[in-house]
């Protein structure tokens, strides 16, 4: 059975006034968890959601799940603080003068949580799951450059032609021609084990009871114990290959925002983690300020949030209707009113601060009723008919902005229902029955290398993985392939230019904001560094003084 609720925009509105909205399971307080309790060996984190019920790299269905198998899994190489990609797992990588031939050394002392070294054929087998047939879920895109990649998705070949295992710590990818991305795709791939995962089938891989209990991984923690709706628990690795973290235990616990800012306050709570996952909400900033126990930290979001269209609903394919509906939203009072100024409006879906992210060459469509009618009438509206939305519990500003845009369709004369969604049953929902949802509410999270954002949210390929907006065009699909055909700078950034400039104008996402991620740290915690990047990148180093 479906958990959903329908309220009125009345009734959201006084919820939200009431300030009792239901958004997500908080854990109780300590006095029934001790066990959570923040001490000298130990750092509790808090996040708005639950991680779903797969928290296996590239086989889980929510967001939040990252948040649990970054600290738990590893990949090759990450981004640096300087926008660079250098080594993480991998020691070393050089590519061939043609750029077509990759070899990666993997690191001596990379090692499972279980003793077992991790080796090439790990990297082969996390490789091998992603392009079978019957994957399904998101991450095909960050080896789909890899020679006979695609042939092997499509069933045609059960080999794998464009990797090679040299011995266990060294390793060979040709891609299929120039694939600019590769690299890009290496920080996104966190290595699976092939000797506790290799007799589960693909199509299964999400529903065993590994991906439940992840209790074998490569990164600095070890996974402990998921208390459903509660808590994560983990505790250190120590023979995690970049040194034994300095912290013992963590908990990541499941917090409403309400609950979560008064935790932070009285110390249950150590951290938030920004990202979209746990941002502090603006209005809150200038209360966590005042604590004298906590550091504020401020950096761009890593998402861009917007009223996402089903594209393949009949009622949403005039582009004039699409257009009224840009105009009507007050985009501008959401930053300003609820997020305190803490955002940007953004007239493209992509978040600032990312590569290639044209910031002046777009301007927001004007907040304008009037015209919106004007557009519905000339579009042949039918007053009677019903727009479904859906926004996701558990993030508060999201669904306050998602009630004054409720607010602001309903007075251009929309018929609309608002309903209320655990975000699991949203994305189920958006996968197998899209038809019964017309527009929802998310943030999309965005990647340093654009072709990676792009064609896994605008790309045909990526239905109903991770283009849960049914959004099909050629036209794009070409332009997303040519993308990662050069490695030319001018050139990949005139065909991201294309790509803007037909997202700005077709407007299959009506961008609503992109938010300033705002965390709240203890000041006992030290080396927690709020950017772009995920905040646990460098877990092994945090420590307690």
């Amino acid at each position: 059975m479906e958990k959903r609720r329908f309220l009125s925009g009345k009734q959201l509105r006084r919820l939200l006034a009431a300030g009792v909205l239901i958004l997500a399971l908080a854990v109780p307080g300590l006095g029934s968890q001790g066990a959570l309790a923040a001490g000298k060996d130990t750092v509790v984190m808090g996040m708005w959601s639950s991680p779903g019920n797969s928290l296996l790299p590239h086989f889980y269905s929510l967001g939040y799940a990252r948040a649990v198998f970054r600290i738990v899994f590893s990949p090759l190489l990450e981004w640096n603080d300087e926008g660079k990609i250098v080594p993480r797992m991998a020691e070393s990588y050089k590519i061939s003068e043609d750029g077509l031939t990759y070899k990666f050394k993997i690191r001596d002392n990379a090692f499972w949580h279980d003793g077992r070294p991790v080796t090439s054929r790990d990297v082969a087998f996390t490789i091998e799951c992603l392009t079978d047939p019957d994957y399904s879920f998101m991450d095909f895109n960050i080896v789909s450059g890899i020679a006979g990649a695609k042939a092997r998705k499509k069933g045609e070949t059960k080999e794998l032609t464009g990797f090679r295992v040299i011995d266990d710590k060294n390793f060979e990818v040709k891609s299929d021609g120039v694939f600019a991305p590769l690299l890009d795709g290496f920080t996104e791939m966190h290595i699976l084990p092939h000797h506790i995962l290799k007799d589960t089938p693909v199509k299964e891989m999400a529903t065993s009871a590994f991906a439940a209990n992840p209790n074998v991984g490569c990164g600095a923690y070890k996974f402990v114990k998921y208390a459903t709706d509660q808590y994560i628990e983990f505790a250190a690795f120590d023979k995690f290959f970049l040194g034994k973290p300095k912290i013992a235990k963590a908990f990541l616990r499941i917090v409403n925002p309400d609950t979560a800012i008064a935790q932070l306050e009285n110390g249950e709570l150590d951290l938030v983690l920004g990202e979209a996952l746990a941002n502090i909400p603006n209005i809150e900033i200038p209360r966590v300020k005042k604590a004298a126990s906590l550091d504020v930290q401020f950096a761009s979001s890593p998402a861009s949030q917007g009223l996402m269209l089903v594209c393949s609903q009949d009622k949403l394919k005039d582009l004039r209707v699409r257009k009224a509906l840009a105009h009507a939203i007050n985009r501008e009072g959401i930053v300003k009113k609820i997020l305190m100024g803490g955002g940007v409006v953004t007239p493209i879906p992509r978040a600032v601060g990312y590569p290639y992210f044209k910031a002046d060459s777009y301007k927001a469509q004007a907040y304008d009723p009037e015209l919106s009618k004007k557009l519905l009438q000339e579009a042949g509206w039918n007053k009677d008919t019903v727009l479904r939305l859906v926004v996701p519990t558990g993030n508060k500003e999201r669904m306050q902005w998602a009630t004054v845009a409720h607010q602001n369709l309903t007075e251009i004369g929309m018929k609309v229902d608002l309903q209320q969604m655990d975000i699991a049953t949203m994305v189920k929902t958006l996968r197998q029955t899209p038809d019964k949802i017309d527009a929802f509410f998310v943030g999309y999270q965005n990647y340093m290398d654009p072709y990676m954002y792009y064609h896994r949210r605008f790309h045909s390929e990526s239905i109903p993985g991770g283009n849960l907006l049914y959004y099909n065009d050629p036209e794009m699909d070409k332009l997303i392939d040519d993308s990662a055909t050069t490695v030319d700078p001018a050139k990949r950034a005139e065909l991201f230019d294309k790509i803007q400039d037909k997202l700005y104008k077709e407007l299959p996402i009506i961008p609503i904001v992109c938010p300033t991620s705002a965390i709240a740290v203890n000041k006992r915690v030290k080396g927690v560094k709020a950017s772009i990047l995920p905040l646990t990148r460098n877990m092994n180093e945090w420590e307690i003084r």
